[in-house]
Parts: structure tokens; sequence; C-alpha cells
């Protein structure tokens, strides 16, 4: 019998972003965060994602939010893959 580990997941839908008068937003992403005592592949909710083919990826709403409001004032290149990623998920979503 293993030990029960807690996790704890929190879900943003409709992440909008502003600051001084932009806005942007990440219209149909769904970003879920898994908090756990210690690493746990196997918990309940780790699983139903890789079943549906998602896999856990490093994401810092504070920055991708940055980056997409100040494009042209900031440095960016290393939330590059976090931001292409967004854009393509977002592509899909308004295709569907």
């Amino acid at each position: 019998m293993g030990i029960a580990l807690r996790e704890r997941v929190t879900i943003d839908l409709n992440l909008r972003f502003e600051h001084a008068g932009q806005a942007t937003a990440l219209p149909g992403i769904v970003i879920a965060e898994v908090k756990q005592e210690r690493v746990n592949f196997q918990s309940p909710f780790t699983r139903l994602m890789r079943t549906h083919g998602v896999r856990p990826t490093g994401f810092s709403k504070y920055c991708v939010g940055v980056s997409k409001l100040h494009a042209n004032e900031v440095k960016h290149n290393n939330f590059k893959p976090s931001l292409r990623k967004v854009d393509k998920l977002m592509e899909v979503k308004r295709h569907d």
C-alpha cells in the first residue's frame, strides 16, 4: 500500500493580460498547474492528461503575457517556444 500524496490542480481559462492601455488574451487556451508534495507522474490528473496526449511543460503565464504585450520592447527569445506553442494552440482552436 502506497502513501497518499497531496495534490492540487489549478485551471486557468480565458487568460487576459493588460498593461498601460494594451491588452492581449489567450482565447481557447487552458492552463492546468499541478502542485504536488513530491513529483508523482502516476497521479490521477497526470494520468488523465497523458491519456489525452497532454504532456507536462514549463510555462510562465507572467512571462508569456509580458512577451505578448511588449513584443517589440522586451527580449523574449527564451520564451519563443512557449509563445509558438500558444499561437499554434490558438490557431487550432480558431479552425475548430
